[in-house]
Formats: structure tokens, C-alpha cells, sequence
């Protein structure tokens, strides 16, 4: 094919395209224009043709137009890209290809075509994302978007800059794998943000959650980190799910709440828990343990002889004597087993995942330790010891059943001498579970209990007249008499239970429940 053929075929080709067009040779040498690009130069074909890149192009251009011919020539393929020019009294930006041809005398085709606008556009938009980003930077929280695939899979689309300085998480790493943050979340925050979703997900309502992602061993005064989070979920068609939605930092806040609950849960005197908090945090570790089968033993300890050494060295001594005796639970104990001051000299453990005979290891450390110690008072030597109860808590056992169980242990303690643990033997198990079953179905036990706490006619007789007519008195006292309506007299209600037990035949619930209201510690 002769050049003249070249020029025809290139015309037909390249000449209603809507860039400018040019075919170089081996060398780089103009051997044919389309008109667009005559136009943009002032010239002719007859005027460029034989020139170089250099010799129509501003320097920038040319420089870069040569660079990317020298790549093609060396690999022989062709190039791409983006080329300023501003030869002609203002910058433009061309977007420039350079491909090899065969079916003419030249050897590159190079085509332009003017991008000023698209990339003014682009610059404008990465301006823009750049200012959005800057902002969202300085946020408390971090933006992000969550997806659910319709399979079910989570992933991150999008999450703000500040994820990285307010997390301690890799951003990237984070979009690359959601699993980067669900990995920090403990067991039941997963739980938790697994059912949010899921509820969010079928109701199309936003969800929130307060979750931390710090290290599970740190505590919120330690440095741990915590988070509002909360999204809005929109649905598409195919069933994919997203939640845009803000992940706040709350730590402050959490730390003033921390503050606060650890002044009204913790005992003042001693540092440990009290009454109110160990019944919370009780129940929710008992709770946890039976999810997971595992076995818990509750303990009550009561310091042996308080009352005396009070009376003996004062309130003060008392005092120092309890703060000493909370300080060898605490190093006498697991670091996770619950300690707290009940109210006086008394004191309750709750050790979750031990078996009995690991329990009275433990528990018998504890006595022996406070056995062993001597406190120094108005420079006498003082020494003190405890009696403790325990019992292994029933599967199907509340938390105040089981208070109720330990106590009968810590009195046997007391009664055999004190300074010593009694339960946790499987034929001590066996009678007190039976007890508490026993008071729990006793009919007289459940009459007595409810004259005792329900403000209602008792129903039983008056002895005097015989009407149903007697009534607890308006202050529930147990000690007060009850008074009946229709004779107006009063009459001792354990006056009138003990009659009734004494003329009943005794059970064996009953003898049990006898021995139970016949305790006197």
C-alpha cells in the first residue's frame, strides 16, 4: 500500500472522528493529519506533514507525547493517559492513545480528544471530597456504611477517616474484612448487634447499640474504648441491605456512668460490692453460666465474734477489721469471682465454673489466710477468724433461693464451733435442697407467708368466735397481733400456726420446716 493509499484509507477512517488524529512513522515523523487536527494548529497537511511531535506540541506535551512513544516502540503496544497542553493561550487536557496500525505506510496512530471540562469536573469533585473528608475528620464518630449481602455476608462500603485514630483499627483492613471489627466485640455485644440487625432487617427501623472495641481485658477507667452505634437501613431489589449510619464515641460518657455506678454499688467502708450491686451482677453471671452448663457455688461468711471485738476496741477497730478481712477476700479469691458486704460483719461469694471440691479448696484458703493474719490495735495484736457456708446453686435455682440455702450452711458453721466452712458435702446438699423444696410447697408455709405479706383476710378461724374476719395489722409487723373485725379481739398469729402444727401430724417436710422456724442464730 502506497502512501497515497495510506492517506485515502485514513481519511475514510479517521476523518469524521471526533478528536484530532495523527499518523506517525517508525521515527515519530507526521505523515498524516485528520482536519480536526489541522484546524487546532493553523496548518495545513502539506505544511505538518514531516514534522515532529516537538514541532507542533508545547514542550510539556511534546515532552510527554515522546516518552510515551519511545514506551510503545520499546514494548511495542500501545499507551494511554491524560496530557496538559497550553500551547494555545489556555490549559486543556487532551486525552491522548497511541496504538500501533498495519494497514497503512505509517506505523503509530495517535488520536486526542479535548477532556478539559471532565477533568475541571474531577478536580473539582476530589476538592470537594477532600473538604468532605477534612470535616468528617474532626466528627466524635465515624461515618460508615454496612452491607449485608443478600447470602447473609457483612462488609463495610464506606467508613469516615477518623475510624482509624478513634478505633485503633486499620481503616483498609477494616473495608477489606468486617471481621477486623467484629473480632473486638465480646460475646454478648456480638449477640446483641447480631439480633439489632436482624430486627432492623425485617422492620426497616433503625437499630443502635453501645458496644466497645477495646481490649476485652481493660475496663472503662483503663482505657477502654466505647461507642454509640446506630444506623438506617434502605433495601434494593436484589436483597441486599445497607445501614448508613454513625459510630460515636461515648467513653466520657461511659466513664462518668462508671463513676457513678461504682459509688452507688460499691460498699463504702470495704471497696466491695454491695447488697444491691451483687444481686445484679449475680444474677447476669448466673444467668451466663447456665447458658453455658457451667456449675457455680455460693458462699456467705460471717466474721466470728463482731459484735464483741466492737464492743471491746470500738467502731473504729471494727472498722479496720473489716477493711482488712475485704483485703484477704480479694487476694484470696479468683479475680473474677463476685465479693460483696451484705450488711454488718456478713459478706457474700459467688465462684462461677468450679465444682465443689475446687470450691472448698478455695473457700478454705481464704479461711486459713484470715486465720492467719494479726491486726495491730492500740498496740495489741488482734486476731479474728470466719465461719462460711456453701452449697452449689441449682440449675433451676434463683439467686435468693440460694441465699436462703447458704444461710442454713453458714449457721451450721456457727453452731459447730464457728472458724470453720460448712456445705458443699453431698449428703448436706441433699437435706437442704430438700428443705427448700419442702417450704417452697408447704401449704402452711405459703398461708404464713402470705398472711405476713399480703395486706388480706388470713384464712383460718378466729378461736374466739369463730368468723373469717382476722386481718393482718396495716404496719405488716409480724410481731403485732392480728386483729379479728367481727369480736374485735386480737389474737398471735405463730400463736395460732404453732397450734395448728402441734395437732397436725408431722411430715417429713413438716419436721423440716419445724427445724427451719426453730433456728436461732
Amino acid at each position: 500500500m502506497t502512501v497515497s493509499d495510506g492517506e485515502s484509507g485514513a481519511e475514510a477512517l479517521l476523518g469524521a472522528a471526533p478528536g484530532s488524529a495523527l499518523l506517525l512513522d517508525h521515527e515519530g515523523i507526521i505523515v498524516w493529519a485528520n482536519a480536526r487536527q489541522c484546524n487546532e494548529l493553523g496548518k495545513s497537511l502539506a505544511d505538518i506533514r514531516g514534522l515532529r511531535l516537538t514541532d507542533v506540541h508545547c514542550s510539556t506535551a511534546a515532552e510527554t507525547l515522546e516518552l510515551a512513544l519511545a514506551r510503545c516502540r520499546e514494548g511495542g503496544g500501545s499507551w494511554e493517559g491524560v496530557v496538559a497542553c497550553d500551547g494555545v493561550g489556555r490549559l486543556r487536557h487532551l486525552g491522548t492513545s497511541i496504538h500501533p496500525v498495519s494497514w497503512c505506510a505509517a506505523r503509530w496512530m495517535l488520536m486526542k480528544h479535548d477532556v478539559s471540562r471532565l477533568q475541571l469536573q474531577a478536580a473539582s469533585a476530589q476538592r470537594l471530597s477532600r473538604t468532605i473528608e477534612s470535616r468528617m475528620a474532626r466528627l466524635p464518630g465515624v461515618v460508615f456504611r454496612l452491607r449485608q449481602s443478600p447470602g447473609g455476608g457483612l462488609s463495610f462500603d464506606y467508613l469516615g477517616p477518623g475510624f482509624e485514630s478513634q478505633t485503633g483499627l486499620s481503616r483498609q483492613r477494616a473495608l477489606e474484612d468486617v471481621e477486623v471489627v467484629l473480632s473486638r466485640l465480646d460475646e454478648d455485644a456480638r449477640e446483641q448487634l447480631t439480633l439489632a440487625l436482624a430486627q432492623s432487617l425485617v422492620s426497616l427501623t433503625p437499630w443502635h447499640l453501645d458496644i466497645t472495641l477495646g481490649d476485652a481485658q481493660e475496663t472503662v477507667a483503663e482505657g477502654q474504648r466505647w461507642f454509640e452505634a446506630r444506623g438506617t437501613p434502605q433495601r434494593f431489589d436484589d436483597g441486599t441491605v445497607v445501614w448508613d449510619g454513625l459510630l460515636l464515641d461515648v467513653t466520657q460518657r461511659k466513664q462518668a456512668e462508671s463513676r457513678v455506678a461504682k459509688l452507688v454499688s460499691t460498699d463504702v467502708l470495704t471497696g466491695v460490692m454491695n447488697r444491691r450491686a451483687f444481686l445484679e451482677a449475680g444474677a447476669r453471671v448466673l444467668a451466663r453460666l447456665r447458658r453455658r452448663g457451667e456449675p457455680a457455688v455460693l458462699a456467705m461468711l460471717d466474721l466470728d465474734h463482731f459484735k464483741s471485738l466492737n464492743d471491746a476496741y470500738g467502731h473504729a477497730a471494727g472498722d479496720m477489721v473489716l477493711k482488712a478481712f475485704a483485703d484477704t477476700c480479694r487476694l484470696s479469691l479468683r479475680p473474677y469471682d463476685l465479693l460483696a458486704r451484705i450488711g454488718g460483719e456478713e459478706f457474700l461469694v459467688l465462684l462461677g465454673d468450679v465444682h465443689a471440691e475446687d470450691a472448698w479448696d478455695i473457700l478454705e484458703r481464704l479461711r486459713s489466710n484470715v486465720e492467719a493474719s494479726t491486726l495491730k490495735v492500740d498496740r495489741r495484736a488482734l486476731k479474728v477468724t470466719v465461719s462460711m457456708g456453701a452449697i452449689c446453686v441449682g440449675q433451676d435455682e434463683s439467686l435468693d433461693m440460694a441465699m436462703r440455702r447458704v444461710d442454713g450452711a453458714l449457721y451450721d458453721a456457727k453452731r459447730a464451733g464457728r472458724n470453720q466452712l460448712k456445705g458443699l458435702l453431698p449428703e448436706y446438699e441433699r437435706d437442704n435442697l430438700a428443705l427448700g423444696k419442702a417450704l417452697a410447697s408447704s401449704t402452711i408455709y405459703k398461708e404464713i407467708e402470705m398472711a405476713l405479706s399480703e395486706d388480706l383476710r388470713i384464712p383460718k378461724p378466729c378461736p374466739n368466735c369463730g368468723s373469717y374476719n382476722m386481718r393482718v395489722p396495716s404496719t405488716k409487723n409480724p410481731d403485732e397481733k392480728v386483729h379479728c373485725a367481727s369480736c374485735q379481739t386480737y389474737v398471735c398469729l405463730y400463736s395460732e400456726a404453732a397450734e395448728m402444727i402441734e395437732k397436725t401430724p408431722k411430715s417429713e417436710s413438716e419436721e423440716l420446716i419445724e427445724k427451719a422456724m426453730n433456728r436461732d442464730k
